[in-house]
């Protein structure tokens, strides 16, 4: 991409106009509802004849082998995806754990001292002494 298409479509994604015809886009994203289901169009295109000819879904470059729609390189690339993603959800979900648990620990102290201080009132109130 030389540099003149650089600063077009850096002008136009601060503009909020689609990178290809310049109509408003979809908030968070450059391109606009009709930009986007053309490019989804073409691509599944590509991406059905490169599997009718017996290459990889992902990359449509590489020969699949028996009985996968990828190539060894993609399932790889795709698996260690899936692992990072597990680990990364693990992480959250043992950290919200551990934030559920710390709460659950100070709702019971402080159940804990608010009977406690309900106990010395009604102590206070029956069994007081001098």
């Amino acid at each position: 991409m030389n540099e003149y298409n650089k600063e077009r479509r850096l002008c136009l994604i601060n503009l909020k106009l689609c990178i290809v015809c310049k109509a408003d886009v979809i908030p968070g994203k450059n391109r606009c509802q009709n930009c986007i289901e053309k490019a989804r169009i073409a691509d599944k295109k590509y991406r059905d004849k490169a599997k009718a000819n017996g290459l990889c879904y992902c990359c449509c470059s590489r020969k699949v082998e028996n009985g996968f729609s990828k190539c060894p390189i993609c399932l790889v690339k795709i698996r260690e995806r899936k692992k990072r993603y597990r680990e990364k959800t693990k992480e959250l979900r043992d950290k919200k754990t551990r934030i559920r648990k710390l709460e659950r620990e100070k709702e019971r102290k402080e159940i804990l001292e608010k009977r406690r201080i309900e106990f010395e009132i009604w102590k206070k109130k029956y069994f007081w002494t001098k």
